[in-house]
């Protein structure tokens, strides 16, 4: 592996007692944003953070990308002219209308997809795609994933903002945050069957909705992640975009008092827009170090 870029600038003070810790910052959970179009870009809001690695993810759903033609693709090559810096997730479409007569081309675009060079797994975001997390779909994914040289699945779990007015707002349309989508109990026999897979249950099961949704679980989703976690030594938890959120504090505790803080993974899912990287870092790592 290539060593990391040197920053252009000093680190916080806070960031380098990250890396004065761990060595290097990794985040992730980046993904292909309007303000980043080039991998130099995305790279040059990396160094500005004093990240120095960073994981993309692939994302498909029932609109076209406004990014590219093929998300998989699209990751492939952005981490390819990275340089090293950054690595690729790749995924499959499971929204379309009759999945029977989809099914074979999806899943051999995964398994095709998942031998790119610089990608290193998959990613599913199930709330977004209503896709349910104990259904065959899902059994047939993780079957894929288990038999390619990546055995890396990346899964959102916990609710997500896309099932209240900003999914209409920003996409035109609503997730699906009922329990099957959601709660990551649903996932455990498969990863018990498929312990060769590694698991990485993102935000670990925050709750991202309001208190009035008829969808919200006073983040009780956690709880279920937690106890997926702590049975299954092949499942981590990342701690991407809900630091901001009110409970974080809860959700962070919750995660020490299992124990699992040596199964968390950094991730920031705010490269949305510019400037966004740092201030979560920064934020990040006292809620880390203070758990």
């Amino acid at each position: 592996e290539p060593p990391p870029a040197t920053p252009p600038v000093p680190p916080s003070a806070v960031v380098q007692s990250a890396m004065d810790t761990c060595g290097e910052v990794i985040d992730a959970h980046l993904h292909e944003s309007l303000f980043f179009p080039t991998s130099d870009s995305l790279v040059a809001e990396m160094d500005r953070a004093s990240v120095s690695r960073g994981v993309l993810l692939a994302v498909y759903g029932a609109k076209p990308s406004p990014f590219s033609d093929d998300p998989n693709t699209s990751v492939q090559q952005f981490s390819e002219d990275s340089g090293g810096r950054v690595y690729g997730l790749v995924s499959l479409n499971t929204t379309g209308s009759n999945w029977t007569k989809d099914r074979d081309a999806e899943l051999d675009r995964l398994a095709t997809s998942l031998e790119m060079p610089a990608v290193v797994g998959a990613k599913l975001a199930p709330p977004h795609t209503c896709l349910e997390l104990g259904s065959e779909t899902m059994r047939d994914i993780v079957d894929t994933v288990s038999k390619s040289s990546k055995p890396l699945l990346y899964i959102h779990v916990g609710t997500t903002p896309f099932c209240g007015p900003f999914g209409l707002i920003t996409s035109g349309m609503i997730g699906c945050c009922s329990r099957e989508y959601v709660d990551a109990r649903y996932l455990e026999i498969l990863i018990a069957q498929y312990s060769e897979v590694t698991f990485i249950l993102l935000h670990a099961g925050h709750d991202f909705l309001e208190e009035t949704s008829e969808y919200y679980y006073n983040n009780t989703m956690v709880d279920a992640t937690i106890q997926v976690a702590a049975a299954y030594p092949n499942v981590y938890l990342e701690i991407s975009a809900f630091l901001k959120q009110p409970l974080a504090n809860v959700t962070m505790n919750k995660i020490v008092d299992a124990g699992l803080m040596d199964r968390v993974l950094y991730g920031s899912d705010v490269n949305h827009f510019p400037g966004e990287m740092l201030p979560y870092l920064e934020l990040a790592v006292p809620a880390m170090v203070d758990a």
